[in-house]
């Protein structure tokens, strides 16, 4: 660590935090992605995610078809995917996202879906949450400080700048989370704005509230998403106006079909009846399914994962064989390259997982690097081996261990020199040091 650094920022930290506590909406692009990171590695240390490359992509290319018309700092967007089979979805400053399962689930058509995404980005393009702080800081001047500190701290000290944002957590839980009402129908009004501007059919938004409203979504009210999104009946006569007359939009037609068939990979309901008779009826065999649906809609990236994923299950090498086929057809896809990385993994194949690996672009989900850094391990990498170690540990808030184990991998001889040069410098990227 580099000390002198480390007080330099401390310093800047009183006086930055006296210019900005006045007014946090002044947070630079990069301090708000800072906090979402921050947010994000304790997020993934506390909750249940997974890893799944197809519900990734498929919520990211829904997000992106609505980004260009929400007010974003950026249009990088991230996806946190919860393990939750509530219906549920958050937004956090930084273009942070996070998805329950519960939501392919409960929902019954993209339209739907589209329409909480599109109101969690009106949220972060509004600042809701950096107003929610500033009508609260009053209250909690201390929480917001802390807030503001781990922002500019990190990551020259990750332990002190995580201790800050757990020091922060209960008032981000009991306020900054939870939107008033007001805010609430900001986030419905532009919300709408957006579905409609992006040529989907806000009509799906009115159909979820409603739905929240009346308790027909399978779960107990007030339910998950009602606790950080208060709604009224109020809400709902504004909204509804605002969608019903809009008519119907089938610009994204393969949307929903996608969306059908990630409800199908999960075992719930769909409007396809022939894929859930076939499903229900070949349910320890469902490739034949998905073959079916494949050899009507081959061209569908999707769904040609999805069939190829149901080969690799059944450990059926064609399976790897259609995504080695498909990742020549579309380059650096990030969806078909992680699912085949899993293929090679299921298949012990792990040179060429391996490989693989190298390719892909750097993730923040430490369930990835778990698997990652077995892969290492099977294939005796050793410059693969520190990083996902390194980067399982720092995703997952347990920065302090992370830098402890490359400091200690940097100065023991386990590795040669041209290793340790390629693993500083990717080091280097995530702490300073001298």
């Amino acid at each position: 660590m580099c000390l002198p650094n480390f007080f330099k920022r401390l310093i800047s930290v009183f006086v930055v935090m006296i210019v900005i506590v006045a007014n946090a909406s002044a947070l630079t692009s990069q301090q708000r992605q800072q906090v979402g990171e921050i947010w994000t590695r304790n997020f993934y240390q506390q909750a249940d995610t997974f890893y799944d490359p197809i519900v990734a992509n498929y919520s990211l290319q829904l997000l992106n078809d609505l980004s260009p018309n929400a007010k974003l700092f950026s249009r990088d967007i991230h996806v946190i995917l919860v393990d939750d089979t509530g219906l549920n979805a958050f937004s956090v400053i930084g273009n942070v996202i996070g998805i329950n399962k519960g939501l392919f689930y409960d929902l019954t058509h993209a339209d739907q879906l589209y329409g909480i995404l599109a109101h969690e980005l009106a949220h972060v393009g509004q600042n809701h949450l950096i107003r929610s702080v500033e009508e609260n800081k009053h209250k909690s001047t201390l929480m917001l400080a802390s807030i503001l500190a781990a922002i500019l701290i990190s990551p020259e000290s990750s332990e002190l700048s995580t201790a800050l944002l757990v020091t922060s957590q209960g008032f981000l839980q009991s306020s900054a989370l939870s939107f008033s009402r007001e805010m609430e129908t900001e986030a419905d009004r532009i919300g709408i704005d957006i579905l409609k501007k992006s040529n989907i059919n806000p009509v799906g938004m009115y159909e979820v509230f409603l739905k929240l409203q009346t308790g027909s979504l399978g779960f107990n009210m007030p339910g998950e998403y009602l606790l950080t999104h208060p709604l009224t009946i109020n809400r709902l006569s504004d909204m509804r106006p605002r969608t019903i007359s809009s008519t119907p939009i089938t610009t994204h037609k393969y949307k929903d079909l996608e969306f059908q068939w990630i409800k199908a990979r999960f075992g719930q309901a769909t409007t396809i009846s022939t894929l859930d008779e076939c499903l229900k009826l070949n349910h320890l065999n469902p490739t034949q399914c998905w073959k079916a649906q494949y050899d009507e809609y081959s061209d569908n990236i999707l769904l040609s994962t999805i069939y190829a994923e149901s080969m690799v299950k059944k450990k059926d090498k064609q399976g790897i064989e259609l995504l080695n086929l498909l990742l020549k057809i579309n380059p650096n896809n990030n969806m078909i390259m992680n699912q085949l990385f899993l293929a090679y993994v299921d298949f012990g194949q792990y040179q060429n997982a391996v490989k693989l690996l190298q390719k892909l672009p750097d993730q923040q989900n430490p369930r990835f690097h778990q698997i990652a850094l077995g892969v290492a391990n099977q294939t005796n990498h050793n410059f693969l081996k520190a990083k996902h170690q390194f980067l399982q540990l720092w995703h997952s808030a347990h920065e302090q261990e992370a830098v402890a184990y490359v400091d200690r991998v940097l100065i023991l001889n386990e590795f040669d020199l041209p290793t340790k040069n390629r693993l500083r410098s990717f080091y280097q990227q995530y702490v300073n040091i001298n």
